[in-house]
């Protein structure tokens, strides 16, 4: 019985911990073309991509080919806003590293549009340092108005948690394919803050990328990508 209970209690903990969301630095690669932040991108050692990712308020992780633990070497960092739970590739990257931020559990979004016909509905947030305590957990994002008061805090929206937004909608899924970000310092009327939280779970903040068709045309009829046909009706258009 005793053997049992002792088999039954790792069970849980392995699920336990298999569930649980990294946080730091792990060994792993961020698949490229979803919530990028490629602005923030380069050449630095691992230390710098820390502390600019956990003082930017819209930054939830970055990933890089290389060992984490030689933090004197330059990386090829590469930024992203939200940083998946389930679907960073460790299999075959180990030779990668990823990091998720520690210091917050969201990501704060400013000056950005939301697409119309998005379900969300009106709620109330008692602080803007932690906006989802106290909310159902399956709450994953936040849309902020009328904030004008303390939007220009970008760099530690914490400063600020004593001004409560005007209006606040809550979404219990969103997409960033619906999130327009507007160009830096030029305000536009209709413009929100958004706040997403990082450790979201069953796929409730997504991506969806365009549709692109990968074939090209000759008099009508698709070329297929092998290689040689698109390289010999190039040579027939030339």
């Amino acid at each position: 019985m005793k053997t049992l209970l002792v088999l039954w209690a790792v069970a849980v903990v392995a699920v336990a911990a298999k569930s649980k969301p990294k946080v730091g630095f792990y060994a792993g690669r961020v698949p490229p073309g979803r919530f990028e932040y490629d602005k923030l991108n380069g050449w630095m050692t691992t230390k710098e991509a820390v502390e600019i990712c956990e003082r930017n308020p819209a930054c939830g992780g970055f990933t890089f080919k290389g060992a984490y633990k030689l933090d004197d070497q330059n990386y090829e960092i590469y930024f992203f806003h939200y940083v998946e739970h389930e679907i960073n590739e460790t299999t075959n990257y180990y030779h990668w590293s990823t990091y998720r931020v520690k210091t917050r559990q969201h990501i704060t979004l400013n000056d950005v549009k939301l697409k119309g016909g998005i379900l969300a509905e009106e709620i109330k947030i008692k602080s803007l340092e932690k906006p989802f305590d106290g909310l159902p957990s399956d709450i994953v994002a936040l849309s902020l108005e009328d904030t004008q008061e303390w939007s220009s805090h970008n760099d530690n929206v914490a400063e600020c948690n004593e001004v409560v937004p005007n209006s606040v909608r809550s979404f219990k899924s969103i997409d960033f394919s619906d999130i327009e970000f507007l160009p830096e310092g030029s305000p536009v009327a209709g413009s929100v803050t958004v706040m997403i939280k990082l450790y979201a779970k069953n796929n409730a903040v997504k991506h969806t990328l365009p549709a692109i068709d990968r074939c090209c045309k000759w008099d009508g009829n698709p070329i297929e990508f092998d290689g040689y046909s698109v390289q010999y009706f190039l040579r027939q258009i030339n």
